[in-house]
């Protein structure tokens, strides 16, 4: 083709607009990309914070139901009241007289000839209430934990289980 008498080729390659509008895309494509990959990282945080949780609660009310599993009777909570402290006294005495389970400073203490914190550091005890049951003997736990995930998010766990006096 001619045009006032020279030739015109079109000349291989990408436009100028091409390119931008590629290049808009591709900007996308890995603004996306990095949105995801980070929504997977903080759901991984979570999930394992929520995890540490459970698995805290869980060995929390099996240290209570090893304590009640030999008691010979409980002092407090006082028959079908509910109370914030647990005391077991257990059925063989020679070792030790009471076992006590209590909350200080976020802590659960379990106090036996002395005192010992049964929760991870980075685990709070928000609150604890302990109910005296009557027929059959036995105590209803409920626990409330906390713990914060690496980006700082508050989660909470409220556990509750039932243990029966022999």
């Amino acid at each position: 083709m001619t045009r006032h008498g020279t030739r015109c080729e079109r000349a291989a390659g990408f436009t100028l607009i091409e390119t931008l509008i590629y290049l808009a895309l591709f900007s996308l494509l890995i603004g996306g990309a990095v949105v995801a990959a980070f929504n997977l990282f903080e759901t991984a945080a979570t999930g394992g914070t929520y995890t540490l949780l459970i698995e805290e609660s869980d060995f929390l009310l099996g240290k209570i139901s090893w304590a009640l599993g030999d008691a010979s009777s409980l002092s407090l909570p006082l028959l079908g009241e509910t109370g914030t402290e647990l005391s077991v006294i257990p059925l063989d005495t020679s070792g030790e007289s009471v076992r006590s389970f209590r909350v200080v400073d976020s802590d659960l203490i379990l106090t036996t000839t002395q005192d010992a914190v049964l929760n991870a550091a980075d685990v709070f005890v928000q609150s604890i209430s302990f109910t005296h049951l009557d027929g059959p003997e036995g105590v209803e736990t409920v626990l409330v934990l906390s713990a914060r995930t690496p980006n700082g998010m508050l989660l909470t766990r409220v556990a509750t289980s039932t243990t029966y006096i022999k």
